[in-house]
């Protein structure tokens, strides 16, 4: 495997999100509708009443034949942690501080933005970039928190700034604890109505990035014994979950309460990530 060819095509990928928007009176300053845009580090979005601090926060253009009309230009709470942890592993991978530079920003443009104050959790929306406003969305994300997590730790280790790894571990310990996502027995719910397949959306499939960025957190933080002994149960508690409530042979049901109902590849997506956390968990 050319792992060089490998980076660099991955670096090239994560270059093509790069470019300055700038809103308000000066108009979007963007090339292409239907296009995702980040704000560059060192620039904040202008807004008709003056600056925000959205830098680094992923922009998209939605054009007029979009579900969303007239054209739009809106800030992504998802598209920009999904962006955070991908430059954070980049600049681990690559020791190039100009993307260090962005996962910095993104980090702190969700910090500042797009956490719930009651909880300290992702919400999933969109930010009308001209004014701010709240264009859609606002509920809390399992899925988004996971990730947000995942990449806060990995951006920690990168830049060695504290102040990360603690709202990594702040993060962790709200969504875990959190009675949004879990009933008095502590397994992981994503409340919906309708059959079994009918709650079989992206919302279940991605409930065990979750997992993942809670495993991650915990693979990175080995001296914080309590830290990790609270993840490990945590994740045992969805595994035991899943094992004895929600599997029939190999196949997952979407309800880690059960009863198993049947499998679909939304339930199977979701367990594998909690398996492998529990294979990590517990070495």
């Amino acid at each position: 495997m050319n792992q060089p060819l490998l980076l660099n095509q991955c670096k090239n990928a994560w270059q093509s999100f790069l470019g300055v928007a700038t809103f308000g009176n000066r108009g979007p300053c963007v090339l292409r509708p239907e296009e995702y845009w980040v704000v560059a580090s060192t620039q904040a979005v202008h807004m008709s009443g003056g600056e925000t601090i959205f830098a680094g926060g992923l922009v998209k253009i939605f054009s007029e034949d979009s579900p969303f009309s007239p054209k739009d230009y809106r800030i992504l709470s998802s598209e920009t942690v999904l962006f955070m942890a991908l430059s954070s592993y980049l600049a681990e991978s690559t020791n190039d501080p100009s993307v260090l530079n962005y996962a910095t920003a993104s980090a702190t443009c969700i910090k500042a933005n797009m956490l719930d104050a009651r909880t300290g959790l992702v919400k999933d929306f969109h930010i009308d970039a001209m004014n701010g406003q709240l264009k859609w969305g606002g509920n809390l994300s399992c899925m988004l928190t996971g990730i947000f997590i995942e990449g806060l730790s990995v951006l920690a280790t990168v830049s060695g700034d504290y102040t990360w790894r603690s709202l990594a571990i702040t993060t962790a310990e709200s969504a875990m604890k959190s009675n949004d996502w879990h009933g008095t027995d502590g397994v992981l719910s994503i409340v919906s109505s309708g059959s079994e397949f009918f709650r079989s959306d992206n919302l279940n499939a991605g409930k065990g990035l979750l997992s993942r960025g809670l495993m991650v957190a915990y693979q990175r933080n080995a001296s914080n014994k309590a830290f990790r002994s609270l993840v490990r149960s945590y994740i045992n508690t969805q595994f035991n979950a899943l094992i004895d409530l929600a599997s029939r042979d190999d196949t997952y049901s979407v309800s880690w309460n059960g009863p198993y109902i049947g499998p679909y590849f939304h339930g199977q997506l979701a367990a594998l990530d909690t398996l492998i956390a529990a294979i990590a968990v517990n070495r």
